[in-house]
């Protein structure tokens, strides 16, 4: 891969050597030379500037398992952790929660219809990228279908619609809109279509919270029920 670079302001020094420490001492990181370490079988640059308070971290390499924006977001998180006094150099979290995501849309499908949804068509979003890509939902219990968010670090919302199918011809279509400026109204909607659409309904209910005062974390939980009902329902909110 290319080299993948990320600076983390507002770093002070104590926080930094106990990222350090954190690698070397908790996850057994190894020195590579100079500033470079490997570590988990990921490899990069761990640099720190002293006049800007900044943190600055160049990826070499990532193996499969991972990816650049799991990375990053670890950093970030373990670096907010140290300057809390969380992180000592010892055993700590090792799992992203994408909090560099500006804003994060997570869909749960509760699929009661007896048929898989399969996934069908998922374009290229409008605006950011799947954390979780989109995924074939089996009838039963709830199921993450996707996890859609801004791109790291931007403050623009993910944006874009899919659609899944029903072995019987039903459609259920997708569309959702995070909308950044404050004022505006995000919205999720999901509908059904196909001769077969009828024999269906759609429940929905949502949850949204701040990030830190900042981006939204918005939560969707559709229900596609075996009993006629409501073939369109919508979610919505007003940052």
């Amino acid at each position: 891969m290319s080299s993948e670079t990320i600076t983390f302001h507002n770093v002070e020094r104590p926080a930094f050597e106990a990222l350090r420490r954190h690698l070397l001492n908790g996850l057994g990181a190894e020195r590579v030379g100079g500033d470079e370490l490997r570590c988990l079988g990921v490899r990069g640059t761990l640099k720190y500037d002293e006049k800007r308070n900044a943190t600055t971290v160049s990826l070499r390499h990532v193996p499969s398992v991972f990816n650049a924006a799991q990375v990053f977001t670890w950093l970030h998180e373990t670096l907010a952790d140290a300057r809390d006094g969380r992180v000592d150099g010892h055993v700590g979290s090792t799992e992203p929660e994408g909090d560099l995501y500006w804003d994060q849309l997570t869909l749960k499908i509760t699929n009661s219809s007896g048929l898989t949804l399969n996934v069908s068509n998922v374009p290229t979003l409008s605006h950011g990228e799947y954390s979780t890509y989109p995924v074939s939902v089996p009838s039963g219990p709830q199921e993450t279908a996707f996890v859609a968010s801004s791109k790291l670090a931007s403050e623009i919302g993910p944006a874009g619609s899919m659609t899944y199918n029903l072995a019987d011809g039903t459609v259920l279509n997708i569309n959702f809109d995070m909308q950044f400026p404050v004022g505006q109204k995000s919205t999720f909607t999901a509908s059904l279509s196909g001769a077969r659409n009828g024999s269906y309904g759609l429940a929905i209910s949502d949850s949204h919270s701040d990030w830190e005062g900042q981006g939204t974390r918005w939560a969707v939980d559709l229900t596609l029920n075996p009993n006629p009902g409501s073939t369109t329902v919508e979610a919505s909110y007003t940052r």
